[in-house]
């Protein structure tokens, strides 16, 4: 599998998990609709992601705790590609407010 597929087929699934917050449904979710190698494919992606937001944003003063900045990294890439794409430092800021 080339890395553009699987990073299609990770927005897919992001898109029919239909993110909401709650953790334990979209947890349920995964473990009933795939097998134990996409669910471990689709977490090593998110870190990745999560990753790739700490990086490019390293320099940004977000007022928050480490468990909230995780949580705000979860929720951009929760709401799938086109927000994710589209992030910005200042949403960031206000989704730390938002919390």
């Amino acid at each position: 599998m080339t890395q553009e597929k699987s990073i299609r087929d990770f927005w897919k699934i992001v898109n029919k998990l239909k993110w909401d917050g709650n953790y334990v449904r979209c947890a349920r979710q995964l473990n009933s609709n795939y097998t134990k190698k996409e669910i471990v494919v689709f977490e090593k992606t998110v870190y990745s992601l999560m990753g790739r937001l700490e990086g490019e944003f390293a320099d940004v003063k977000i007022h928050c705790g480490s468990d909230a900045w995780s949580d705000i990294r979860a929720e951009t890439i929760g709401r799938g590609e086109k927000f994710f794409t589209e992030i910005s430092a200042k949403k960031l800021i206000d989704m730390a407010i938002d919390i």
